[in-house]
């Protein structure tokens, strides 16, 4: 479960900026609230909503937590020697770009609570801290500074000082153990694990073959697409038999691709099983006669086309209390699916595992859902600098009984395009014109 995320000179990010998913203490809200032993003193929040204008600098916390999650994953197993640490400051502001970038994620993992971060120059990793809270008490279970200085607490077993010994620049310690199974630290890498981005505005049709193929079709994502009058009432699997030039060609391409790696012939191998088939779904409609008509995924509309693989992410993160992170929540889906999708998560009986959700979105309807606390909007917009500054709706006074959409769109919470009139708009282009 994430309790908080704050990021510091990235991309349009320049002073540090902090989305938390701790619950504000508020009147009259009410919706679902998470528990856990871990800060029994505090409820958590199942999801959490960001808006503000196009520019503004939602999708840039995103990219910083997903660009996190990477680099623990990945640094030390994929990042080659030499590339850098893929750091991307602020740059509206002279000398920023020398300046280092900060980022630090608070979570609970396996019944315990964790802080993680690091601090990053422009082609290597300058800090790297990990703490833990078992019972509520602050263990250090190890720091590094200076790039290559460790210090490391007694709460951390295993091969420390083999693995320091593996870190690179550009990798990270906590990478570095992940991929030497230090089991110590397998809760924080099972958190890391449980973020599910899903960035794609657009799911072209082999995108969504490659969600289902080998898997069993999941009957609540037909039960969703059915209840929201998709139309679509069935499906059907089918396998096609390639042609033996495309299969030869396919397989001489990707030896091509792998013949410098010593893993090539298992490579290879792996990648061409089942090439000699092609895999498609086709979803099935009813026809005035009530007959059934099966429709390529291709002939789907575009909105359908996101929402299939998107479902399919919704229900994995609430069997198994993933996080689930969307970018451009709304693009192609109506207000009403996204305020299901919400509802999914702000069930008790449904979100049993505690999944959380967290989107970006420019629609404003959701600002009147009943499935919303105050503390679970956040506004992003840009000062006269072009730093994006973040806060929450609960940080404004408001009252109870007031429209957040019209009061969102009159601009009286800010993290709007523009506060003139349309006709003052229209007006001014006409004379500039």
């Amino acid at each position: 479960m994430l309790l908080r995320f704050s990021l510091e000179n990235h991309l349009s990010i320049n002073k540090e900026q902090e989305l938390s998913m701790i619950a504000a203490s508020l009147k009259g809200d009410g919706g679902m609230l998470i528990r856990t032993p871990a800060i029994p003193k505090e409820y958590l929040l199942a999801s959490a909503i960001i808006y503000g204008p196009n520019a503004s600098g939602k999708s840039n916390f995103i990219d910083g937590l997903s660009l996190m999650r990477e680099a623990v994953l990945y640094s030390q197993s994929r990042w080659e020697v030499g590339s850098g640490v893929h750091s991307f400051p602020f740059l509206l502001e002279a000398g920023r770009n020398e300046y280092p970038s900060k980022f630090e994620v608070d979570f609970v993992s396996e019944g315990v609570r964790f802080t993680y971060g690091f601090v990053t120059g422009k082609d290597k990793f300058i800090e790297e801290w990990l703490y833990s809270y078992p019972e509520g008490r602050l263990r250090t279970l190890f720091t590094r500074t200076n790039t290559s200085e460790y210090k490391f607490g007694s709460g951390l077993t295993g091969q420390k000082n083999a693995v320091k010994d593996l870190v690179r620049d550009n990798s990270l310690f906590l990478s570095a153990a992940i991929q030497n199974n230090f089991k110590s630290l397998s809760p924080v890498f099972e958190f890391f694990k449980s973020l599910i981005f899903r960035n794609s505005i657009s799911s072209p049709p082999q995108a969504i073959y490659s969600e289902f193929k080998g898997k069993k079709f999941d009957n609540r994502v037909m039960s969703f697409l059915k209840s929201i009058g998709t139309g679509i009432d069935g499906y059907t699997e089918i396998e096609n038999k390639r042609s033996e030039e495309f299969v030869r060609d396919s397989r001489e391409f990707m030896d091509f691709l792998y013949r410098k790696s010593d893993k090539r012939d298992e490579i290879v191998k792996e990648l061409s099983e089942g090439l000699d088939k092609e895999y498609k779904i086709e979803f099935s409609h009813k026809t005035l006669n009530g007959q059934s008509v099966f429709l390529d995924v291709a002939r789907e509309s575009t909105g359908t086309r996101r929402l299939i693989p998107l479902l399919v992410s919704v229900f994995d993160a609430l069997d198994n209390g993933l996080i689930l992170i969307v970018d451009e929540f709304d693009a192609s889906l109506h207000t009403q699916i996204c305020d299901l999708i919400v509802a999914l998560f702000n069930n008790k009986d449904i979100n049993e595992n505690n999944a959380q959700l967290i989107a970006t979105t420019h629609d404003t309807n959701l600002l009147c859902s009943s499935n919303l606390r105050r503390d679970q909007i956040w506004l992003v917009e840009k000062d006269e600098y072009g730093a994006s500054e973040l806060y929450s709706l609960a940080e404004i006074k408001t009252r109870d009984t007031d429209n957040f959409e019209k009061g969102y769109l009159q601009g009286r919470y800010g993290a709007i395009p523009f506060s003139a009139s349309i006709n003052n708009i229209l007006e001014k282009l006409q004379i500039d014109g």
